[in-house]
């Protein structure tokens, strides 16, 4: 069932019933001191659009004193008598036959300067303030797997204390908000004296009927907004707030009198204050500072509150189920983290197991080089053994994915150092920069990449030529970019057999190990943001091109 849902608007005839006014048994008289009102149509279930009709009646020589519309429009039609009318400070002649119109936050009186009573006709619709407008949404049913919550948990408070407070500047009507056991959930809101006086004495908590937790659930079972007396002759407005489908509390607005107090009122605060200890002439004079005020500007307010109390509770709704989906989220997230986390470590197994088999293929070349050299008295034995304990321990202590450009060419030039000695004078070698190598030394790349694409230079496009040849590394940083080119001038291949190797093409897997190797450490230090391609021709050579992000070590 949806939360808030009025069976049918207040019906300020049902006051009649619930209040003494005067004894009078029509729709709705109220009587002032300048004269009266007799309601002739109040809105029910029949006629829910709020619009309240009256017939007005102010004696010679008296004033209906200046108010200010708030929260409703009117139109005025004079019947007979005479008069002046003034709105927001502009002096209008009132005759038979005049019509006025008065727009919702106008202030007016009207003065009846003739010998026979002024009477109009006056049509009060409610004009719902731009403030509760923007608040006021369908209402969403109570959800069963929403967390439970109390009044003061359907708001920020401070988001509740502004809405209440911009409420109550609307409907110029004192407002307050309580939860299930009577507690107020924000500061109350432009309370007249009486009650302030009275609730700082603590005496009237339990006996007020505006802040009794019954009043919430009385309204709550009605279905819609109840109008109570909660002090001899003042009356507010009872508004239930529902949340995940419960009641979680009320909201109250009025605290104004509906007509001038009777005898009778006077008796019974006179008696209250008796049985309180209280100074009754305090009280009578803070009770004659409640304005008296017509019960179309209650209708209006009871039409607004049941928005405002909507309003709350749909965004509460929306609220709950918000963090239900940020709880979601968060826990998607973790798992994602975990995924990731064993993806990681799978592809750091598959890096090492790759670097197992690329090492002791190496390593077997290397020694077999050291002891040709060894056998044939060669006096740079000592250097290629240096270059290959430092390759090695690169290699193999250089846990991290990732390292410097400085680092990986020192290992490539170590690489290379034994290489030369291996295959003599024809194997030639260049690793160039576009600027200084010294500029680009704390870039940061994956480790050991250079190497496998110099061994595959040499071991396919050198072998069939003997091991003669040129073989270049080139290294750019341009607009935020690293491209890093190994180039030989080979026997070359097929571009067919070289569009297999593309990084981007992910149904034809490279074959060989150390390109399979380079392309994984890739991907895994840059996602795809990286790119590796090769080029081919037959007889001419091979160049391979590595494009990834050109990242700065921080040292």
């Amino acid at each position: 069932m949806a939360a808030n849902k009025p069976t049918h608007r207040p019906d300020l005839a049902e006051l009649q019933s619930q209040i003494v006014l005067d004894g009078d048994s029509k729709l709705g008289l109220q009587e002032f001191a300048y004269g009266r009102f007799e309601w002739i149509r109040l809105p029910d279930e029949q006629t829910p659009d709020g619009i309240t009709i009256g017939r007005g009646t102010i004696e010679p020589g008296k004033e209906w004193p200046e108010h200010y519309h708030s929260g409703y429009e009117q139109m005025l039609y004079v019947v007979s008598g005479t008069g002046i009318h003034c709105v927001n400070g502009e002096l209008r002649q009132l005759r038979p036959g005049v019509v006025e119109y008065l727009p919702a936050g106008a202030r007016h009186y009207v003065r009846n300067t003739g010998d026979e009573p002024l009477v109009h006709l006056s049509v009060y619709h409610p004009i719902m303030p731009k403030e509760i407008k923007d608040l006021a949404h369908s209402l969403e049913d109570g959800q069963d797997d929403l967390n439970q919550v109390s009044a003061a948990e359907l708001l920020p408070a401070s988001t509740m204390q502004n809405i209440q407070d911009k409420f109550a500047e609307a409907v110029d009507l004192g407002v307050i908000m309580v939860d299930v056991e009577g507690n107020l959930v924000t500061r109350p809101t432009r309370l007249p004296q009486l009650c302030i006086y009275l609730r700082s004495l603590g005496k009237s908590r339990l006996n007020c009927p505006a802040f009794d937790p019954a009043s919430g659930a009385r309204a709550s079972e009605e279905g819609h907004p109840t109008i109570l007396e909660c002090c001899p002759g003042i009356v507010c407005v009872v508004m239930p707030l529902r949340g995940c489908g419960k009641l979680v509390g009320h909201m109250a607005c009025g605290f104004v009198k509906i007509q001038e107090p009777a005898k009778e009122h006077l008796d019974r605060l006179k008696s209250i204050g008796e049985s309180l200890g209280l100074p009754v002439d305090t009280l009578l004079a803070y009770y004659h500072g409640i304005e008296v005020v017509l019960k179309a500007q209650i209708v209006a307010a009871a039409s607004s509150l049941e928005s405002i109390a909507n309003a709350i509770t749909s965004y509460h709704v929306r609220e709950a189920q918000r963090r239900l989906e940020s709880q979601y989220h968060a826990e998607m997230v973790k798992k994602l983290q975990l995924v990731r986390t064993l993806e990681r470590e799978v592809q750091e197994a598959e890096f090492r197991a790759l670097e197992a088999r690329i090492n002791p293929h190496f390593l077997f070349n290397a020694l077999n080089t050291i002891a040709e050299a060894a056998s044939e008295g060669g006096s740079d034995v000592e250097e290629i053994v240096y270059c290959l304990s430092d390759f090695l321990r690169f290699s193999l202590r250089n846990t991290k994915s990732t390292t410097t450009l400085r680092e990986e060419l020192r290992c490539l030039r170590n690489y290379l150092r034994i290489q030369h000695a291996r295959f003599g004078e024809g194997l030639k070698t260049r690793i160039a920069a576009h600027s200084s190598e010294s500029e680009l030394a704390d870039l940061v790349v994956p480790s050991m990449i250079l190497q496998p694409l110099v061994e595959n230079a040499i071991s396919h496009g050198l072998a069939e030529l003997n091991y003669t040849g040129l073989i270049e590394v080139h290294i750019r940083e341009a607009g935020g970019r690293l491209r890093i080119t190994v180039s030989d001038n080979g026997v070359g291949f097929e571009d067919q057999i070289a569009m297999g190797f593309s990084l981007l093409d992910e149904e034809r897997k490279p074959q060989g190990i150390g390109i399979k190797y380079v392309i994984t450490k890739l991907r895994h230090t840059f996602g795809d943001d990286c790119s590796f391609s090769i080029r081919s021709v037959p007889g001419q050579g091979t160049k391979v091109i590595l494009d990834m992000p050109a990242v700065w070590s921080r040292g």
